[in-house]
């Protein structure tokens, strides 16, 4: 299809590329007290983006709509305004684990026992217990009228828990597990383990804060903290850093691609451009940015290979796999650092005007009180709240726990002087 596409094209425009994917989902949903719910879908989509003259235009749908997807690119370009876009060239593609064999023998009943098993160990009186896991198999097909050629097969494997208490939490606690290989015994029972340690701890009665205290964020929270982080190396909010410009020297930032079985991992992007690894902050030091095709076109310099483009979405610039250096931190040394303040395992980080300011105000409906470093209950209604990048000034720790949370491999950290407040 994506074949005909380019012929067709490649005699009307100056240059014309395609992405195709196709997916095949199966997901199954568990709640106590009702019967599972399985549904399965799949599909193709296609996107095409023609240049000519200056212009560029583009267009996304259904594959099997591919031919009325090409001619409303050819209208895109009529209309659109001037905008360079430098096509690449074929070039060798790096070795990456995008796909595991196993993901596609799953179906409905090893995801119905998957399940099951969790649900099972995590029921409890008092406790309302959800439990869901998918399995997704497809591949990316990548070409263009200067010859790239590619495709490569992509899996994913996600299970969730969601787990609401009857005794006037706020919010119930959800953690999950996504992957591009299907979890080990050792990971399910991971993830069950962590469910049940952040249940285990009594509610306290409410107590007011001191303004500012130490917190140690785990690894899920810390994955939320980098946002702010990720918006200054994002695109067109990318500059070279006056010399200025420095985070803790503990932290190290990739962009990685190339990290075996993960969400983001890729030989090649949705442009055609091969991926590679990327430093993003060097020992403190902010030293890169990322820029998909169109972005680096237009301010005359090489794509990094960041280029989404999926079906009806428009083309965007997106972030691969990321690491976040580790540090030297075990347990018992981070909650010594944080003493008598609070442990929060994950946040939900609310609007803010401008994200690349770092300002943050983020829930932490689970977060559990520290008695020199060890907890002694359970907070419900905390909220966090200051600037990422003030923050990083008071980094007091940074843990040697860094584990992988999605698309994201990242370490506790204890920070000093947070603004906590509580309902």
């Amino acid at each position: 299809m994506i074949g005909r596409l380019l012929t067709e094209l490649g005699g009307r425009v100056a240059h014309a590329d395609v992405v195709a994917t196709t997916d095949d989902t199966i997901t199954v949903t568990r709640q106590a007290r009702t019967a599972p719910i399985v549904e399965a879908s799949t599909g193709a989509w296609v996107q095409v983006r023609v240049a000519d003259s200056g212009r560029v235009g583009w267009a996304g749908g259904l594959l099997t709509d591919g031919g009325d997807i090409a001619a409303a690119a050819l209208r895109s370009l009529a209309v659109s305004d001037q905008e360079p876009l430098l096509m690449p060239a074929p070039s060798p593609l790096p070795e990456v684990s995008t796909a595991a064999r196993e993901v596609a023998g799953l179906g409905s009943d090893a995801l119905l026992a998957v399940t099951e098993s969790l649900a099972d160990r995590l029921a409890g009186v008092g406790r309302t217990v959800e439990v869901w896991a998918e399995r997704s198999v497809g591949q990316v097909e990548v070409a263009n009228t200067r010859g790239v050629a590619a495709a490569y097969p992509a899996s994913l494997v996600g299970v969730g828990v969601a787990v609401r208490l009857g005794d006037g939490t706020e919010a119930p606690l959800h953690l999950d597990l996504v992957q591009g290989r299907p979890p080990r015994e050792d990971e399910l029972a991971a993830l069950g383990n962590e469910v049940e340690g952040l249940l285990r701890p009594p509610l306290l009665p409410f107590q007011p804060f001191r303004q500012r205290i130490s917190v140690w964020f785990g690894p899920r929270a810390v994955r939320s903290l980098l946002a702010a982080i990720l918006a200054r190396h994002l695109g067109e909010s990318w500059h070279p850093p006056a010399e200025t410009v420095r985070y803790d020297e503990r932290i190290t930032l990739d962009d990685d691609p190339h990290a075996p079985y993960r969400p983001g991992s890729r030989p090649i992007d949705d442009d055609g451009v091969v991926t590679r690894r990327i430093r993003l902050v060097d020992r403190g030091r902010p030293v890169a940015g990322i820029a998909d095709l169109r972005l680096a076109s237009r301010a005359g310099r090489p794509s990094t290979g960041h280029g989404y483009r999926r079906g009806a979405g428009p083309p965007r610039v997106g972030f691969s796999n990321l690491e976040l250096g580790a540090g030297s931190d075990h347990q018992a040394a981070l909650g010594a650092a944080a003493g008598n303040g609070i442990y929060v395992p994950t946040i939900r980080l609310g609007p803010a005007a401008n994200p690349i300011a770092g300002t943050f105000r983020a829930a932490a409906p689970w977060a559990y009180r520290l008695d020199r470093g060890e907890v002694v209950g359970r907070l419900d209604g905390c909220w966090l709240s200051g600037n990422v990048f003030d923050l990083l000034g008071r980094l007091v720790a940074v843990g040697d726990d860094r584990r992988w949370v999605g698309a994201a491999r990242v370490p506790s950290w204890v920070v000093d002087g947070v603004i906590a407040t509580a309902r």
